[in-house]
């Protein structure tokens, strides 16, 4: 005879399956088991779950998102912020990390990294 699985611990599993692609926030995990049509109680208990594990966190994940955009050097902060933004994140996270990771130097070299592509693109050779 087989077992039914527990409608929390199939929500958990979901999740635990969502989050091994990437970090995620808080409320991207509520939306896709939402989108999954777990029940509301089961959905609390496995974000619940996730965050004391450390699977689910906020303000690392703000923080790994910024890193990963300094590191590409293609995003200015504002769309990191606005991104972030979208994605539900605390605005006290998103400045933290932007503080942390987003320096005048890394500016500087964005805006330089974008004016050599826009000069190669429209110089025009003799």
């Amino acid at each position: 005879m087989e077992k039914k699985k527990d409608p929390k611990e199939k929500a958990f599993a979901a999740l635990i399956n969502y989050l091994s692609y990437r970090d995620r926030s808080i409320a991207e995990a509520k939306q896709y088991l939402e989108k999954k049509e777990h029940a509301r109680a089961a959905i609390r208990q496995a974000i619940e779950k996730a965050m004391e594990y450390g699977y689910l966190d906020d303000e690392k994940f703000a923080d790994v998102f910024v890193r990963g955009k300094v590191i590409e050097r293609k995003t200015s902060p504002k769309k990191i912020q606005f991104e972030l933004g979208k994605k539900e994140v605390s605005q006290a996270y998103i400045h933290k990390a932007l503080q942390t990771h987003y320096g005048e130097d890394v500016e500087e070299e964005i805006v330089l990294s974008w004016i050599e592509k826009l000069d190669q693109k429209y110089r025009k050779e003799p």
